[in-house]
Order: structure tokens, then sequence, then C-alpha cells
């Protein structure tokens, strides 16, 4: 006889297996909204993160990264541009690793402030990749290991650019 309907057997097997995948994925990613302009033109205002927070207990955060790290009392958003033991100094609104000047395609050209040459010493220098904020609204930061949640796996924009601009002009 041919059965249309899964067995009691199959959906329980299949009703614990959706439970255990969801339950690991709940531990190993976390989800995060940007909130400002920071990070813009990579992240959007309000867009939703998914953070892989496993990432850095095998293996090391690299110059690029997109993290969440706890800083100064708060969450941020920001792109690790120096690396722990590196000296790190910006000039004329541009960042030099140990004297070389830091290509950063992503990043636009504006007020970073200038930050004395000093060496990073176990932490990693964080910077948001929007550069043409007010001088005020720039936040930078230094973070140890322990202090980056994650690493930014994907971002959705879950509210159009254009509607975000209406309601902000009104």
């Amino acid at each position: 006889m041919l059965r249309i309907f899964p067995s009691k057997r199959f959906l329980a097997a299949s009703a614990l297996a959706l439970l255990l995948i969801s339950c690991g994925l709940r531990t190993r990613y976390s989800m995060a909204l940007t909130w400002g302009e920071s990070m813009s033109p990579t992240l959007q205002h309000c867009d939703l993160l998914i953070v892989d927070t496993w990432s850095y207990k095998h293996e090391e955060p690299m110059r690029g990264d997109v993290v969440i790290a706890r800083a100064r009392g708060d969450v941020l958003v920001k792109r690790i541009v120096g690396l722990p033991g590196e000296s790190i100094e910006v000039r004329a609104g541009a960042v030099f690793i140990n004297d070389a000047r830091l290509f950063e395609d992503y990043a636009s050209d504006g007020n970073l402030l200038a930050i004395s040459k000093g060496t990073l010493r176990g932490k990693y220098a964080l910077v948001g990749d929007n550069r043409s904020l007010p001088v005020e609204q720039l936040v930078h930061a230094v973070a140890a290991k322990e202090e980056i949640v994650g690493k930014v796996k994907l971002s959705l924009r879950l509210v159009p650019r254009r509607l975000l601009q209406s309601f902000q002009t009104s």
C-alpha cells in the first residue's frame, strides 16, 4: 500500500534534526543591526548582519575583516586595519602601517583623524569605512581579540536606501 503521509517516526526524526540544526546555528551565528553610517558604503544604516561568533576561536583576525567588537562600553561594527605588533599612524587622512600606506579601496575619502604613531600591543585597530563623516562622529577603536565578538559573514539590506532617506528628511 502506498503511503501519502510520512510516518510518525519520520516526522519525529525530521523535527529533531531541525531542532538540532537550529540550536547549532544559533550558537555559532548571531544577528546584529547596523546603526548609523560609519561603515558606508560597505554597510548602510539598518542592514541586518549575520555574525560568525566562532570565527576567531581557531584563527586570527585579519586586516580587512569587518567585525563586531565591544570597545569603550559600546558595541561597534568596524573594519580591522591594524594588527597586534604593527606600528600604525594616520597622516593626511591615510592609514600607514609600519610606515607603508594602507590601500583601502573600500573606504570613502574624508576626515580620518590624525592618530599619533604608536604600536598596537596585543590589540587590533578598528576604523569605519565612511571617512566623510564629521570629525566628532568618527569613532576609532582598538580592541583585544577577546573584545571582538565575531566576523560579519553576511549583510542584508532590509530597508531600501531611498526609503531611509525619505524618513530622514521628513
